[in-house]
């Protein structure tokens, strides 16, 4: 048996992961206004650049040791900073330019039930039995009927927004899938490679693509872009990795079912968007699908 598989969940996982759920799923309302006074190569940008410099200033309060830098350049580390932090960051500013922050958050819910299926199959960690398949697959159908509602709403001219919302969660799936083989680098220097990655492209791209200026900014939108980089991204991305470690893959994407309830409940209080029945419907089916899902986890590890 592998360690992956005879791991056991602890309270502090559980703890980060309701961090986790509450850090990602107030991301969508402020890229929602992060992105409407800027642009989604600015946005993701300044999430990372704002993101590596939490992380600097807490590897320089800790004292770390950084690895050198044909270690950071890792083809894997590359990757992982790629699909786990830019690509996302860039498909989901974009999207928020189109749907509702509260959509972006309940699609993004593919992204658990992608990386099951990606643990089972690619990595072998986290097996998949006929309970756990059905669970998939009851998720998969609440996804399904938050996306072809999302087609009713928004129009199926903007399926591209909705679609790309699936390809990030698709890429947050494949680097958690990654990122396990670099267990030997503290979380912190991985998620701070990943930010310098995403800065090193995203920024650029923006400065000539989008020609920001900086000093328009207006202040809401400057809160939303510091509380994007230092809390939803620096803070909650090294606890991520953590979790990662300590929990494994499966677990660690279970955040992805609680995120869409805070994303919901946020986009509603805070940027009056209408809830529809239909969305809570698809919602009630997510969490079922996950409790289903993470029971027959249980089962399996005890049977081993």
């Amino acid at each position: 048996m592998s360690e992956f598989e005879t791991r056991k969940i602890g309270i502090a996982d559980v703890l980060i992961l309701l961090v986790l759920s509450v850090i990602w799923g107030s991301a969508f309302g402020a890229i929602k206004i992060a992105v409407q006074g800027t642009g989604p190569f600015t946005v993701a940008g300044l999430r990372s650049v704002l993101a590596l410099l939490a992380v600097g200033i807490y590897l320089a309060f800790r004292r770390d040791v950084i690895p050198p830098l044909h270690q950071l350049l890792s083809f894997r580390l590359v990757f992982v900073g790629i699909t786990g932090t830019m690509a996302p960051f860039l498909l989901i500013s974009w999207a928020e330019l189109h749907v509702a922050s509260s959509l972006a958050g309940l699609l993004m819910a593919s992204g658990p039930l992608i990386t099951v299926l990606g643990g089972h199959f690619i990595t072998g960690d986290e097996k998949l039995s006929w309970m756990r398949f059905g669970g998939v697959v009851l998720g998969m159908g609440g996804v399904a009927l938050l996306f072809f509602d999302g087609i009713r709403q928004v129009g199926s001219s903007l399926i591209w927004a909705q679609l790309a919302l699936m390809g990030a969660a698709m890429c947050y799936a494949s680097s958690n899938l990654s990122v396990r083989p670099l267990s030997h680098l503290p979380p912190a220097i991985i998620a701070g490679a990943s930010f310098a990655i995403s800065s090193a492209i995203s920024l650029p791209l923006a400065l000539i693509i989008e020609q920001p200026q900086f000093t328009k900014i207006s202040p809401d939108v400057w809160a939303a872009l510091f509380w994007l980089g230092f809390i939803s991204t620096g803070l909650a991305f090294s606890l991520r990795y953590k979790l990662i470690y300590s929990a494994g893959a499966g677990f660690t994407s279970n955040v992805g079912y609680l995120i869409p309830m805070v994303a919901v409940l946020i986009g509603w209080l805070v940027l009056d968007e209408p809830v529809e029945l239909i969305q809570l419907v698809a919602l009630v089916i997510i969490v079922i699908s996950m409790i289903i899902a993470q029971r027959s986890a249980v089962m399996i590890r005890k049977t081993r």
